[in-house]
């Protein structure tokens, strides 16, 4: 009984062989493992104890049990397995085989231990040498492959946005190739977590920027205008406003924020120093008006025949 169980569950996953080709299955690999090399680089727990699979890691056979990583590499390294030639289209486990022929046995062993090997341990020069002569064995024409391929390569010389970005590509390259790797989600997480965070500094940095204009013949030093140690509460306690006001009277407002966000004639007035006229105004904002420039061309007056007086017609003086 547990026999027919065992090769129930091992038909049942190589289903998501069924209709693929060469081309697939090799992105599909791939993608798990660079995902693996990016959660690996990060030493991030949760994301290691997801392709942690020492069981299956020689690739031997397939199994109910065995990780995504295992499972694409058994399809991509040893395509005359029955289940892959029943599976994938006709021809195409051929084509692997020619491909995955030329790579002994000893070396995917290597490629395959990379990922079970502690952050500190791994010859990330080796690794990233080996993935690109990968990339030329199986004649892969991904981009988003050499960008975390180069990702892994400089690591260590990333900064933060940088390493974020890895993060994304990862991410949206199994999204491509395997949407029902286990390795997603955790990917997911990071990608989005990394893109709240950057939402978050966007939102601050334009909460924190204010216009400094100063009040006629004052400066910020004389309290005329907006400075560090006006940002913060209002001592009304009424509102929590970031951004507060100077204790400027009404006639002094110029040098205050508006309550209207500025428009766009608006802040052209300001910047091109535009004139604006007061009275006229639609919709309660002011009215941009631009002066115009007249050119005018010199023509010299031709008088017509019929006014042309004659000498003859001259009156007599």
């Amino acid at each position: 009984m547990s026999a027919i169980l065992k090769e129930l569950s091992q038909s049942f996953l190589v289903r998501r062989l069924t209709g693929m080709d060469s081309t697939q299955v090799k992105n599909a690999f791939f993608a798990n493992y660079l995902g693996a090399l990016v959660l690996l680089r990060l030493q991030d727990l949760k994301g290691l104890m997801l392709f942690n699979d020492r069981t299956n890691i020689r690739l031997t056979k397939f199994t109910s049990n065995m990780s995504d990583l295992c499972f694409w590499g058994r399809a991509l390294f040893y395509p005359e397995d029955a289940l892959v030639k029943a599976n994938l289209q006709y021809g195409h486990a051929d084509v692997l085989a020619r491909e995955a022929g030329r790579i002994f046995d000893s070396q995917i062993e290597k490629i395959m231990k990379v990922v079970l090997t502690p952050p500190e341990q791994v010859n990330w020069s080796e690794t990233v040498a080996r993935l690109v002569i990968l990339r030329h064995r199986f004649e892969l024409s991904s981009s988003m492959y050499d960008k975390i391929v180069r990702s892994l390569h400089k690591w260590d010389t990333l900064n933060e946005g940088s390493k974020r970005k890895a993060v994304g590509d990862a991410f949206m390259y199994l999204m491509q190739s395997d949407n029902k790797s286990t390795l997603l989600g955790r990917l997911r997480e990071l990608a989005g977590s990394t893109m709240t965070n950057d939402i978050q500094a966007a939102a601050m940095k334009m909460i924190s920027f204010g216009r400094l204009k100063e009040d006629e013949g004052g400066s910020v030093a004389s309290g005329g205008g907006t400075s560090a140690a006006n940002i913060g509460t209002t001592s009304s306690g009424g509102s929590n406003a970031i951004i507060s006001r100077g204790t400027s009277s009404s006639s002094e407002k110029s040098g205050a924020y508006q309550d209207e966000p500025e428009t766009h004639d608006q802040a052209m007035a300001r910047i091109m120093k535009f004139p604006t006229r007061e009275g006229d105004k639609k919709d309660g904002k002011k009215k941009l008006i631009k002066k115009r420039k007249h050119r005018f061309k010199v023509i010299k007056f031709k008088a017509p025949n019929y006014l042309k007086i004659k000498k003859d017609d001259a009156p007599a003086t």
